[in-house]
């Protein structure tokens, strides 16, 4: 009895030690509004699987990844590929064998193809108004051909770009204590009270010298 509970342990720990983590299936991308882009931040800096993929020949894996826009603006949202370890021959080949597919919650295919071909995926995914998210299924497969160990150096990064619709907001300005209009006329009053002010002294200094060549 003690041994079955023993082995039944230990078959618990491996099936748990095998499940996949919640943070490796799902990504939130939110956005940051730098006027005239949006620059995109992830939740969470560990990487998903399928930015560090890591398969075993015909393992199949399924995720989550939200695009939300958390500004003001409605965005404009692009998909601009991804950077891959061209350099690394072994990386490439891994890549070559998983098979990735992306699609929206309507079930629509946005992404169906090898993994290396992920670097050419460069359109425009569509608009998000304010608070709006997109979130998108994302599946990988490595084939049974493959017959290697996954070899990747580093995590794989997905390239996201958003441009705001219009135009930037302006940042709110309080109202001067003193309103623009205001200091102008006062100051065009001013300007004429010492026009007439001046003139009215000019005329008297006028009859005054009159006045002295006269008695003299």
């Amino acid at each position: 009895m003690k041994k079955l509970c023993i082995c039944l342990l230990c078959l618990l720990t491996c099936v748990v030690s095998a499940l996949p983590c919640a943070a490796d299936t799902a990504r939130v991308w939110t956005m940051n509004d730098l006027g005239e882009s949006a620059q995109f931040l992830p939740d969470s800096q560990e990487a998903t699987f399928w930015e560090w993929p890591d398969l075993q020949a015909g393992q199949s894996r399924t995720g989550t990844l939200v695009l939300q826009n958390t500004t003001e603006r409605t965005m404009s949202v692009y998909m601009n590929g991804a950077w891959l370890p061209f350099d690394d021959r072994a990386a490439l080949t891994y890549l070559n064998h998983i098979t990735l597919t992306v699609k929206n919650t309507d079930g629509q295919m946005l992404f169906h193809d090898r993994y290396v071909r992920l670097a050419e995926w460069q359109t425009e995914i569509g608009e998000l108004a304010p608070q709006e998210s997109m979130t998108w299924q994302v599946e990988m497969h490595c084939d049974f051909a493959f017959d290697g160990e996954p070899s990747m150096p580093q995590a794989i990064t997905w390239m996201f770009a958003a441009v705001p619709q219009g135009a930037a907001p302006l940042p709110v300005v309080p109202p001067a204590e003193t309103p623009i209009t205001a200091t102008i006329l006062a100051v065009a009053a001013a300007l004429v009270l010492c026009g007439c002010v001046a003139l009215r002294w000019k005329g008297k200094s006028h009859k005054n010298s009159k006045k002295a060549k006269k008695s003299s």
